[in-house]
């Protein structure tokens, strides 16, 4: 059965910057956020769902800079663990990999066309997941859908 994979992602600009975990706050430092929709079949059944376990990795750069205006790229790397018992009753563990991308930009007030630009922080500020059942043709598919929201923060000289 092949996975299911959805995405969408609303790049938004949010100023000045809100975040409050472990990103550097500076006077000249913008933020944006994106939010990260997927959805992943689940196959075969996980057992049970409090045994799905999600680990997720961001990683971020700066694909252009147009003007005064920052673009960055981004993919969120999502390991999915789960179990499922067979018809003979024996659990079996299942190791899922995502590699998602997402971009968003930030739009700086520059003085000067020559400004630099560099990424100095970025983390997952939440995360919500929920499991589905769907019937399709005579199969119950299990679909996981995750929404993430990650916000990037921009440091101009």
């Amino acid at each position: 059965m092949e996975d299911i994979e959805r995405h969408t992602g609303e790049p938004f600009v949010i100023t000045p910057c809100t975040l409050n975990n472990n990103l550097p706050k500076l006077r000249l430092i913008k933020c944006c956020e994106v939010l990260i929709d997927f959805r992943t079949c689940l196959f075969p059944e996980p057992k049970h769902c409090s045994n799905i376990k999600v680990f997720s990795r961001v990683e971020a750069k700066i694909d252009k800079v147009c003007g005064c205006k920052v673009i960055i790229g981004g993919i969120l790397h999502k390991t999915i663990k789960f179990k499922s018992i067979d018809s003979d009753c024996k659990v079996h563990e299942h190791v899922k990999h995502k590699a998602i991308p997402f971009s968003c930009f930030i739009d700086f007030d520059c003085t000067s066309p020559n400004s630099l630009f560099e990424i100095s922080g970025y983390e997952i500020i939440c995360e919500f997941s929920e499991l589905k059942k769907i019937k399709e043709d005579c199969s119950i598919k299990t679909i996981f859908i995750e929404k993430d929201i990650i916000a990037i923060s921009v440091r101009s000289n």
